[in-house]
């Protein structure tokens, strides 16, 4: 019988085929007989909790030489604990053997054959694993070979405990794991107290590990009853043998096929390379970071996941949208993903509007979301046109008429604060149609005037700027006016007519002109001499000659056109020269030659 030193006794078996503990008694005495009434009470008491005191049988052997007869009786026990067991025995002399329990033996080499009288237990059966599981459903599971049964793997998206419920028969000693679990679980093994028959085991699942090995778990109960369990991590519980319990590396074959992958955080995403509102005039690269432990699992079994949504406005007013996509299939490891980290990079190369937005649906069905506020590509510079309504030019840069100028700058992302109109005439402001933007410069007084254009966009594309060259509005004509005789004066002395041109500005000596008739004489020829003077012309005639046929009624009328083609109104001087008599005019002999000198009416001369 065996023993392990604990206030209570503990028989082990390990699960023997027998289901009792025998236990043989034997009295040596020559004067002995338990069959008589000379014994006090039974010489033997065998008590077990639950069957109470048991009667025996004893059996008489063979007498020795000195006379001593051996008698032997068993007691059986069931496996259970509160068993105890007394002997005392009572010779017909009255002799009684000692009345200490425990000392039934004379064989001091084996002490392990004595027996006290405290209570002892039978266990037969190591401790067993009642139950072992995760206690909810997986969030989400992919299977390895895309149909339901095949190998795969089981998502928890919230910490998830592996609870591992092991009881005995009789009385738990100890419980422990055969192996740490590395970082895939944190376990509490030591939730219970020996002596208990149950204990609870909980193996916490850590993020972002794939758990694909067995918990070995070993268990042996107060009578040294030993077992080594084996959980897998979908809790299939088996027993194992000591060579199995390192279990580094299941062999998803033959063993466990199921991995359990706890993940509780969401993807982290995050868009880089742009901001949003700017306008770039180069091409742009936009990378999308992806912080997901379990990202691998999506390449694998989910690589048709649209990650990326690329959303475009076309640089023109007419904005057509289009958009597209990225799966992700199209997303990038970095290192390899060994820390969960991943990229995607997309270059933006023509005009347009761009915006992003990402999501991920991590394999615990958490989700991710990242957007990229609107940026702008333009390589496009703005072109700008001008026009004129007076194109009626003289002399290569002077208008005798106002002028308007309409600029026109064709571009998508105009501001008018980046346009410099620059000019001395009157510019108005930027009035608006799509990408088609308009100002008007009027050029409505007497001056010289320049006009350029220039500026850039939004994105800093510089327009070929525009420069107009130098001109001229003169809307002022020159004027004429006479002097040396008066109008409608006679003169029987000297006769020296002067004329005057002038013009504030642009005046053109080549553009003056007179002539000088006579009524009788008609248009002649008088000898003068020009004087110019910058801004105005004098035209100083010689003393008419003093004979009698240069005698007549004179009118000079002269007129003036200045650079810009601004002419004077007609300016005219009559006067009378009768050095030799008078001269007269018939100021309308029109009428009177039309009617070969007859009147109907009269008229006054």
């Amino acid at each position: 019988l065996q023993r392990d030193g604990q206030s209570t006794d503990y028989f082990s078996g390990i699960d023997v085929g027998s289901k009792q503990l025998v236990v043989t008694v034997s009295v040596k005495d020559r004067n002995f007989d338990p069959q008589t009434d000379a014994v006090e009470g039974l010489p033997v008491t065998a008590v077990n909790d639950e069957q109470g005191e048991k009667a025996v049988t004893w059996q008489k052997g063979p007498v020795s030489e000195d006379g001593n007869a051996t008698w032997t009786c068993t007691v059986a026990y069931d496996e259970g604990d509160g068993h105890a067991l007394s002997v005392k025995a009572v010779d017909w002399a009255g002799n009684a053997m000692d009345n200490v329990y425990g000392q039934h033996s004379t064989d001091a080499s084996n002490p392990a054959h004595s027996l006290d009288a405290s209570k002892f237990a039978l266990d037969l059966t190591a401790p067993q694993v009642m139950r072992a599981g995760l206690g909810k459903a997986s969030t989400n599971q992919y299977a390895s070979g895309g149909n339901p049964g095949d190998d795969g793997y089981w998502f928890y998206g919230e910490q998830s405990v592996m609870s591992i419920e092991v009881a005995d028969n009789i009385a738990l000693e100890a419980v422990w794991l055969g192996n740490d679990g590395g970082s895939y679980y944190v376990a509490n093994p030591e939730s219970f107290q020996p002596g208990d028959k149950r204990a609870t085991v909980q193996v916490a699942l850590a993020d972002g590990r794939e758990f694909d090995r067995a918990i070995i778990l070993h268990t042996r109960d107060m009578a040294k009853n030993e077992r080594t369990w084996s959980i897998s991590p979908t809790g299939a519980v088996r027993n194992v043998t000591g060579s199995d319990e390192a279990n580094e590396s299941l062999d998803k074959t033959n063993r466990y096929p199921q991995s359990v992958i706890q993940d509780t955080v969401s993807p982290r995403l995050a868009f880089s390379g742009v901001e949003g509102g700017a306008y770039y005039n180069t091409t742009q690269a936009v990378t999308l970071a992806i912080n997901e432990l379990n990202f691998r699992y999506l390449k694998s079994f989910d690589a048709a996941q649209q990650i990326v949504t690329v959303n475009k406005k076309e640089g023109n007013s007419g904005l057509a949208e289009t958009s597209w996509s990225g799966p992700v299939a199209a997303i990038e490891a970095v290192n390899d993903g060994m820390d969960g980290l991943y990229s995607y990079t997309e270059a933006f190369e023509s005009d347009g509007h761009y915006s992003l937005s990402a999501q991920v649906i991590d394999p615990a069905l958490h989700v991710g979301t990242a957007s990229q506020a609107e940026f702008t590509i333009d390589k496009t510079a703005p072109t700008v046109e001008v026009s004129f309504d007076n194109n009626d030019v003289r002399n290569g840069k002077y208008y005798n008429a106002a002028r308007t100028a309409t600029i026109t700058v064709t571009e998508h992302n105009f501001d008018a604060s980046l346009m410099t109109i620059d000019t001395n005439g009157s510019a108005s402001g930027w009035s608006d149609n799509g990408d088609v933007h308009t100002a008007t410069v009027d050029f409505s007084t007497d001056g010289t005037y320049n006009l350029s254009v220039s500026g850039s966009d939004l994105a800093g594309n510089a327009m070929q700027a525009y420069t107009a060259d130098e001109f001229v509005v003169d809307l002022t004509a020159p004027t004429v006016s006479f002097g040396g005789v008066d109008d409608k004066a006679a003169y029987n002395g000297d006769v020296m007519p002067l004329i005057f041109f002038s013009d504030e500005a642009n005046f053109d000596a080549s553009g003056t002109s007179y002539v000088v008739a006579g009524t009788k004489n008609g248009e002649v020829a008088r000898a003068a001499t020009e004087k110019n003077e910058g801004q105005s012309k004098e035209i100083d005639f010689a003393d008419f000659d003093h004979d009698a046929d240069v005698d007549d009624i004179y009118t000079i009328a002269a007129t003036a056109t200045d650079l810009a083609g601004t002419t004077s109104e007609a300016q005219s001087i009559t006067f009378s020269v009768n050095r030799f008599g008078s001269n007269y005019r018939v100021v309308d002999s029109r009428a009177y030659q039309s009617n070969n000198g007859y009147l109907q009416q009269p008229r006054d001369v």
